[in-house]
């Protein structure tokens, strides 16, 4: 496996895969150890990919599990990475998955930039004046078709 043979590599990471199939209305998503993304369809937030996985390069002959949706007009996804919920205040208290999806699931009918202004603030509040070692990244897709 890629591990054993780069064992001096300081640094792991996850990754998923996203296909949209425009023509056919289907939305394709494989994960590699990455946090749950999330999938807005027909107005009810989901999970995208309920399994969990291993990361890349850790298992020899590890095969990957895909999940397909309908992906219709206005249906939304929302992917992150974990730097925008693994993030910690003073007290280590931190802000989780569970709060990200509350903030989305509140907000799901306001525009992109308002979610992400609003999660940001949210994360900012908890973070306060701790430095955070993390990135944060948002990509947000709604099918417009």
């Amino acid at each position: 496996t890629f591990i054993k043979h780069h064992l001096n590599i300081p640094v792991l990471f996850t990754c998923a895969i996203v296909d949209i199939d425009i023509k056919n209305n289907e939305l394709i998503y494989c994960s590699a150890g990455h946090p749950d993304q999330l999938v807005l369809i027909n107005n009810e937030l989901k999970n995208l990919f309920t399994t969990k996985s291993a990361m890349i390069g850790l298992l020899e002959d590890f095969e990957f599990n895909q999940t397909k949706y309908n992906f219709s007009s206005g249906d939304r996804i929302f992917l992150f990475t974990d730097g925008i919920f693994e993030v910690f205040s003073q007290d280590e208290k931190i802000f989780g998955e569970k709060n990200l999806k509350k903030i989305i699931d509140a907000n799901k009918n306001k525009s992109f930039e308002q979610i992400y202004e609003i999660i940001i603030q949210h994360t900012l509040k908890i973070c306060e004046t701790v430095k955070q070692t993390d990135d944060i990244t948002t990509i947000f897709i709604e099918n417009n078709t």
